[in-house]
Parts: C-alpha cells; sequence; structure tokens
C-alpha cells in the first residue's frame, strides 16, 4: 500500500471512501476501530487518511464502494493517496493489471463477451496514458478497481480532461458537454489515441449491442451510455479533474 499523507478529511469524505454512511462511521469510532479529531472553528469530526485506509484495508473487498472511491480520487483539489493495489502510475503497470483481469473476465463471462468488456476499459484505460503522456497536470497514472462480484469496473485519472486533449484538433470546441458529445459520436483526425479509429465511438458501438452501462465523466459534463443503446445522455456535473468512468456489466451472452 502507498505511505498515505497525515492530512485530515472530514466524516463526510471518510464515509465516502468506506461505502457507508456516517452514522456507521460515527458508531465504528465509539467501537474503537478508529478515532476522530476535532479540528476547525466548530471543532467538527476529522479522520487522518491513513486511519482510513488501514480500516478499509480490514474489511472485506466486496464492502468496499469502488465507484465513490473513484469519485473522491478524482475530485479532490490535491490527489489523496490511494491504496496501492486501485492505483497505475504507469502503462507498464496497467497493462499487467489489465492481463490480469482480461483473463478473470474470460473465465467468468466466457470468450466474446468478456473481450468486448476488455476493449471498453482497455480503451479508456489507454487513452488516460495516451492523452496526458509528458503534460500530466497532477498526478500521473489511473485509478485502475474491478470488483467482479459486481460486475463493475472503475477507472479514474487526475489528467487535463477530454475538452483539453480535443481542442488542439477542434479548437472550436467550447465546453466539456460539447467534448463528450465530439469524443463519442466523431472521429478526431490527428488525436493523440486515435490512430487506430477505435477510440470512444468503439465503445459507444459495444454498449449499444450488449448489457453494458458506462458513466463517463470529464470536467463538468456527465456522459451516460444506457445497455442495448446508442442515445447519449449527457448533463452537467460537479467539476471533476480528467476523467472517470464506471463500467458495469451484464451477464455472458450465454446466461
Amino acid at each position: 500500500m502507498i505511505s498515505p499523507p497525515s492530512n485530515l478529511v472530514s466524516i463526510g469524505q471518510a464515509a465516502k471512501l468506506l461505502g457507508v454512511n456516517p452514522a456507521t462511521l460515527r458508531r465504528w469510532e465509539e467501537e474503537g476501530l478508529i478515532q476522530s479529531h476535532r479540528a476547525g472553528l466548530k471543532y467538527h469530526r476529522r479522520y487522518y487518511e491513513s486511519d482510513v485506509w488501514k480500516l478499509m484495508a480490514k474489511r472485506p473487498i466486496q464492502n468496499i464502494d469502488i465507484t465513490k472511491l473513484g469519485q473522491y480520487w478524482a475530485t479532490q483539489p490535491v490527489a489523496p493517496r490511494i491504496p496501492s493495489e486501485y492505483y497505475c502510475e504507469t502503462s507498464d503497470q496497467f497493462a499487467a493489471r489489465f492481463g490480469r483481469l482480461a483473463t478473470d473476465l474470460k473465465r467468468m463471462l466466457g470468450e466474446n463477451f468478456s473481450s468486448l468488456v476488455g476493449v471498453i476499459a482497455g480503451e479508456i484505460g489507454d487513452n488516460s496514458f495516451a492523452h496526458n503522456i509528458g503534460n500530466w497536470p497532477d498526478t500521473p497514472g489511473v485509478l485502475f478497481a474491478p470488483h467482479l462480484a459486481r460486475r463493475q469496473i472503475v477507472l479514474a485519472d487526475r489528467g487535463q480532461g477530454v475538452r483539453a486533449t480535443l481542442q488542439p484538433s477542434v479548437p472550436s470546441i467550447a465546453s466539456d458537454r460539447e467534448a463528450l458529445t465530439v469524443a463519442f459520436t466523431k472521429k478526431v483526425s490527428g488525436r493523440a489515441g486515435e490512430a487506430r479509429g477505435k477510440g470512444l465511438k468503439l465503445v459507444r458501438q459495444i454498449v449499444a449491442s450488449y448489457p453494458i452501462r458506462l458513466t463517463f465523466q470529464s470536467g463538468k459534463a456527465q456522459l451516460i451510455l444506457e445497455p442495448h443503446s446508442s442515445k447519449i445522455n449527457i448533463s452537467p456535473a460537479p467539476y471533476l479533474r480528467g476523467c472517470l468512468a464506471i463500467i458495469d456489466f451484464g451477464p455472458s451472452e450465454n446466461n
């Protein structure tokens, strides 16, 4: 596990990381599982991030809300440290862990459907490195958190975001909403990572034909692709550094 910093987080942030509500966290404190510290003018409860990680490590992996973990890591003004099993600093680390995931998916879903889920996760993860190489504004690398029991994969980066990586090729883009629309519907000539002709357009095509749901957020816009639908739903969202993708996949085609 990455050595965590000693900064304090609010009870809401700590509860979000652990996938519980604040009342549960207060109860755990009463039971001696974690200690709070009073801070600020109103002496609100605060917890050391290091203590939150230690408590997380003691909990069954199936109880950890990886969606909230991804949101937390991508939305904080300064990148918080996260457990090393969820973090890939380099593309080589991501490739190695993705290879292990592909094997597990094949065993779970069958060869055809697992390869399609893998294409989505791999494309999004590879994009994070290809579009930010040499230009990471914050922390390099990706959060990569598969949870096969929940049939969910979460990826996040603290890179430039879709709008900033598209604007050199499409200077007319004026909003995060427009950037997501272009990224998922149009092939952008000359954009890094687009040479294979795949990109997020292929991701959309796969979701339109299979029981897969994709939630993808960048900047102040969130896009949702529903299973078996090519319709794009984009709505305003709180600002997020870089990109956050949540992939929910259904049963294999044979089930």
